[in-house]
């Protein structure tokens, strides 16, 4: 009997969150959903991601280029480095600039997938699908 409670107990507090969760969801999904361009806003959404695009392949290959020829960088090894306040700083800072990287390719990856949902995409897209 114990266990039901339980049961029941769980039940009804993520099923009130899930109900109250959901219309919200709807809302901001239709709210956000992919907009019909242009041909004029279609060509500057085109080439802005272009621009980003070159932008990020460049910076990449400079980080590569520079973790090619420092393999340690952004890691702080052994007793001695570690009490070393200018290379802790120089390996945040290089952690630092990594991690904009990424933030700055998972942007660009979401962007990318909200300009496919508003040309090729745009007759068959459901909100409902994840």
């Amino acid at each position: 009997a114990f266990m039901a409670w339980i049961g029941w107990f769980l039940f009804a507090l993520f099923g009130g969150i899930g109900m109250s969760a959901m219309p919200m969801d709807l809302i901001l999904t239709f709210k956000n959903r992919p907009r019909h361009m242009d041909a004029v806003e279609f060509a500057e959404a085109q080439t802005s991601l272009r621009e980003r695009v070159n932008e990020l392949v460049d910076i990449g290959e400079m980080i590569k280029v520079e973790r090619e020829a420092n393999p340690t960088m952004g890691q702080i090894g052994g007793v001695g480095n570690f009490f070393n306040t200018d290379k802790r700083k120089e390996a945040r800072n290089e952690r630092t600039a990594l991690l904009e990287f990424k933030q700055a390719v998972f942007l660009l990856e979401k962007d990318v997938e909200d300009f496919q949902a508003c040309t090729s995409n745009y007759e068959k897209y459901n909100p409902l699908t994840p």
